[in-house]
């Protein structure tokens, strides 16, 4: 089993056995309903198969993740994958959002970009129309900007 050192060869054998888990979440439908049919029939022998059935679909999903066998981690493509993603994902860098910097953008703002925004807020003012008012919450927030 190879060592992954990035997130893409990590990742690719999830994106292979993603199908597989597939196939196996929709056998074990099939046995839930099987066992649910077994049950109310009586059939145990066949009830207690079709629970043995799901339990087994189970098991070779949580042997794909958790690589039961295999007990490095950086031979794990399940939790290699996280930590790549995790660790390469690219820095974001924090945006201060301001008075200052909403007017000015506002006042460089196309028209296009303006109507939406006023579209925007109208909708939003015509949804709260029909709906209680809260008046001495609203003129309390009034008082405040006095």
């Amino acid at each position: 089993m190879p060592t992954y050192y990035d997130f893409w060869t990590a990742f690719e054998p999830f994106k292979n056995t993603y199908a597989q888990w597939q196939d196996e979440v929709a056998g074990m439908s099939v046995f839930r309903i099987q066992m649910q049919e077994f049950r109310n029939a009586e059939d145990w022998h066949s009830a207690f198969s079709a629970v043995s059935n799901w339990m087994k679909c189970v098991e070779r999903i949580q042997t794909d993740i958790f690589d039961m066998d295999e007990n490095q981690w950086a031979r794990n493509w399940f939790f290699r994958s996280i930590y790549y993603a995790w660790k390469e994902a690219p820095v974001v860098p924090e945006v201060e959002v301001t008075m200052d910097a909403i007017l000015s953008v506002m006042v460089t703002a196309s028209d296009t970009q303006l109507m939406n925004f006023i579209g925007l807020v109208d909708a939003y003012r015509q949804s709260l129309w029909n709906k209680d008012f809260n008046v001495d919450l609203f003129a309390a927030l009034a008082r405040g900007f006095q």
